[in-house]
């Protein structure tokens, strides 16, 4: 009788990759503020691969697209996976304003839930992959999870505390202050996710909106980096910069070490 397969069983080999990009996305979500709710560590792959299909879908996005809009009705939550985000709103006049840059493993829209309603567009800068998180499914998780509920009120806290630093720095610094906290903040968050000292930045951000997200003109963006690369404190090859004189960066910003926990 001939053999079609139908009932041969799958060979280790075939497993592997299937295996392997569970444990890649196990480590990806290491410094995810949702860790306690969509990674428990005693679950079995096949019990991962249903949560992700059902509670936290991950969903893939191109340069550019938009991942919610200011106004709509919210009923999920998003993380990024992998990829960098911009939320920003706009003026009667057309304006727009850049309020914030989120980066893979934080929280984006809980600012949103007081009205229930998305307060900024939010777009992927780069290719990008994201969860979305129900907010049915928030609620389930944090009744049946204390710790669970630590770890959201954390996220609340970090996300009113992002946009109070966002004021100060706005408030109180010159350009070049600016400019060198933001990089600082940068560098740090490279440094979170890594878990060891950082030089390099990649800017997912182009100078428009940079310089929009630090109230700056694009000209002022550019010559302060461009004084930064005169000095010998950075380097700069497009997007990519190297931090070449971390300490001297930081006393630029005025900070005091950037009181370490600053992040841009």
């Amino acid at each position: 009788m001939r053999n079609d397969g139908r009932h041969a069983k799958p060979s280790p080999h075939r497993m592997e990759p299937r295996l392997f990009q569970t444990l890649l996305e196990q480590r990806a979500c290491s410094d995810c503020v949702l860790k306690p709710m969509c990674k428990p560590a005693i679950i079995r792959p096949d019990e991962l691969e249903r949560m992700s299909d059902h509670v936290l879908p991950r969903r893939s996005l191109s340069a550019g697209e938009r991942l919610y809009e200011q106004g709509q009705k919210v009923r999920s939550l998003f993380v990024s996976q992998a990829g960098v985000f911009k939320t920003e709103t706009s003026a009667a006049d057309g304006r727009l304003q850049v309020l914030g840059f989120h980066f893979p493993g934080e929280l984006m829209g809980l600012e949103a839930i007081a009205g229930m309603r998305f307060r900024a567009d939010a777009f992927a800068l780069e290719p990008a992959v994201i969860c979305e998180i129900p907010l049915s499914a928030l609620g389930t998780a944090a009744s049946r999870q204390p710790e669970f509920q630590h770890h959201l009120l954390q996220a609340a806290g970090s996300c009113l505390a992002d946009q109070q630093e966002h004021v100060e720095l706005l408030a109180m610094r010159q350009a070049d202050e600016r400019v060198a906290l933001f990089l600082i903040g940068l560098l740090q968050r490279a440094e979170r996710i890594s878990g060891k000292e950082e030089a390099s930045i990649h800017l997912a951000m182009g100078r428009t909106d940079l310089a929009s997200y630090l109230c700056l003109t694009i000209e002022t963006v550019s010559r302060t980096f461009s004084s930064l690369r005169d000095a010998g404190i950075l380097g700069v090859q497009g997007r990519h910069l190297t931090v070449l004189d971390r300490q001297r960066l930081i006393a630029m910003s005025g900070s005091e070490g950037a009181k370490s926990t600053r992040r841009a």
